[in-house]
């Protein structure tokens, strides 16, 4: 690769790491930050015609298990749904 492995230090700490840490130790940047969940997001999707991005976090309750639903365009939320399977679901709802 471009850079040496003296590039790349490891950090051993028992707290999250910092945003500095992150920018200097990820391989991707970050483009978006989604704010909207009550935790840590636990995955992002895609829509098959990349008109939609769906977020989940990581629930400790049913109440917090929500499936956010962005438009990529303009990283607005565009709907939200359970992912408990007790509530709506945005996309039977035709969110699109």
């Amino acid at each position: 690769g471009p850079y040496p492995d003296s590039y790349f230090t490891a950090e051993l700490s028992v707290l999250p790491p910092t945003e500095k840490a992150l920018l200097q130790n990820t391989l991707w940047p970050e483009l978006h930050k989604f704010y909207g969940h009550s935790h840590e997001l636990f995955t992002v999707a895609d829509s098959p015609n990349s008109r939609l991005v769906a977020s989940a976090c990581r629930a400790s309750d049913p109440a917090s298990a929500a499936v956010l639903l962005w438009d990529p365009n303009i990283w607005t939320e565009v709907a939200e749904g359970s992912a408990t399977g007790n509530g709506p679901s945005p996309l039977a709802q035709g969110a699109s």
